[in-house]
């Protein structure tokens, strides 16, 4: 349970933060792109204690800010 919470702040989905677990398993994928290449096993496959942290929400807005700011 402690991993899904971790997901849903990385990825700051207010939507499936009130969502079944289960429900966002099923339902809801996370892009390759949010992830480090020590993340992967291969084959698609994420180690189990990999979390999102590429590319998020928060370093968009603040790459925005900045560029704004400049």
């Amino acid at each position: 349970m402690y991993a899904f919470v971790q997901w849903v702040d990385c990825i700051g989905n207010e939507a499936v933060s009130d969502l079944d677990p289960i429900t966002v398993y099923n339902g809801y994928r996370v892009c390759h792109t949010h992830f480090t290449e020590e993340d992967n096993y291969g084959n698609n496959r994420l180690r189990m204690d990999a979390v999102p942290s590429l590319n998020l929400p928060d370093q968009q807005i603040s790459n925005t800010t900045d560029e704004i700011l400049v």
